[in-house]
């Protein structure tokens, strides 16, 4: 839903020139979601492996004004819950949480990054086996929810007490917490600001560096040819970048995609008869260029992020739709994504959040109801993919795709104006 239109154009091109697809259709996964479960306007949570994300969709297409971004997610989950497992073996045997790749072979050495994602399978695994439960604390304490036992790669078993297991759930549906607990979505909400940060100041420092890089070329003399060849090029891909197509107004055609440089390309000339017809070289992928046309947006998606619970980013998000849009992606909120499978039951998470949602509606509009839609435990994590298959089965389908030739015709600003 928050993909901006140089990566779409970008794709498409791809599967197009290199893939040679006959044929493609760019879907919005918030707005298959809502074909998932026989709504066109809602608003709908996506909590995923990264994240979490809130689109407003109406009428079948997204609101991009109103989508809201949280960097908390399965993997922030996963986390939590492997923390919370070394605390448990330090405390017992006084030594690390070993991996199953360490348990096999004790001397084997891997790269931090590959410990990482072995350490997170393990989190994984103790969440999806009762480790995370969307059940409200002050239930828990007056039922007395007794602790889990799990059982380690390494055959020790450790008991997850219920505090564990809530918080780990909390960190995706709960509540804000009080000002003396912990506020481990700020805390990584401050990582991913500094990470957009660095990544649009190392944009802005290249461009300059390349500006004065273009400066020094026009001044020198030698090589003169080559370096117009490749401004040329450059020239040629950035313009599929521009304001006129990222809304598809522009008519340039595709581009040949290609790995040589084009320092060393010829052009090719094939004889036909006494003359000769000249074949356009293919132009070298610069993913420079692609960065810095991705650099307009990176500021809209920074101003998407935010460190709130996912019942106030519904209302945030809602309330930043028009007025005449508000009543209808209110009253219908659809639940999809894997971080929303979590039990006990399977409603759950979903009446969880109705909860949470009416409460502060209700502060200023007493008596309205919320209808929160969501398939079962099993097709919550594929709903998008549903509602794609529930699309393509209809007979007008034929008519929303982008066809080769329509490629051909209009080039890759096609796919902001057919899948908008």
């Amino acid at each position: 839903s928050y993909n901006p239109p140089p990566i779409r154009q970008q794709l498409l091109e791809i599967l197009m020139e290199e893939c040679q697809v006959p044929a493609t259709f760019f879907g919005r996964d918030a707005t298959m979601a809502c074909y998932a479960c026989g709504r066109t306007t809602s608003t709908v949570i996506d909590i995923g492996y990264s994240g979490t994300t809130v689109s407003p969709v109406y009428e079948g297409y997204v609101e991009q004004k109103g989508v809201r971004r949280a960097p908390v997610g399965t993997m922030a989950m996963d986390e939590m819950m492997v923390s919370h497992l070394q605390g448990l073996v330090r405390a017992e045997s006084k030594s690390n949480l070993k991996p199953i790749y360490q348990v096999r072979y004790p001397k084997a050495q891997r790269k931090d990054a590959f410990r990482r994602l072995a350490l997170l399978q393990i989190g994984q695994d103790c969440r999806e086996s009762g480790a995370g439960q969307a059940i409200n604390m002050a239930a828990s304490k007056s039922l007395q929810v007794p602790s889990i036992s799990y059982c380690l790669p390494d055959g020790e078993t450790v008991d997850v007490s219920s505090q564990t297991r809530f918080s780990v759930a909390n960190l995706v549906v709960g509540r804000a917490p009080e000002e003396d607990e912990p506020k481990p979505r700020e805390e990584l909400f401050g990582k991913v600001k500094k990470d957009y940060e660095h990544i649009l100041q190392a944009a802005l420092e290249e461009d300059g560096d390349e500006s004065g890089t273009t400066a020094k070329k026009k001044s020198s003399n030698g090589d003169g040819d080559d370096d117009d060849e490749e401004d040329d090029d450059r020239k040629e891909q950035a313009s599929k970048y521009t304001e006129a197509t990222a809304v598809g107004l522009s008519t340039r055609k595709g581009v040949k995609r290609g790995r040589k440089s084009s320092r060393t390309k010829t052009k090719e000339k094939v004889k036909q008869g006494s003359g000769s017809s000249e074949i356009r070289p293919k132009v070298n992928f610069d993913n420079r260029i692609l960065q810095r046309a991705c650099v307009p947006y990176l500021e809209t998606m920074f101003e998407q992020l935010t460190a709130s619970p996912v019942a106030n980013m519904v209302c945030d998000a809602a309330f930043r739709c028009d007025r005449d849009q508000q009543a209808g992606v209110l009253g219908n909120v659809v639940l999809a994504g894997g971080g929303a499978c979590i039990g006990p039951t399977d409603q759950s998470v979903p009446d969880t959040l109705r909860e949470q949602i009416e409460a502060i509606i209700h502060a200023h509009t007493p008596g309205w109801r919320v209808k929160v839609l969501s398939p079962g435990m099993q097709e919550r994590a594929i709903a998008s993919w549903l509602g794609g298959s529930i699309l393509g089965s209809l007979g007008t389908f034929h008519d929303m795709w982008i066809s080769k030739a329509e490629y051909e015709e209009w080039g890759c600003a096609i796919v902001n104006r057919k899948c908008p």
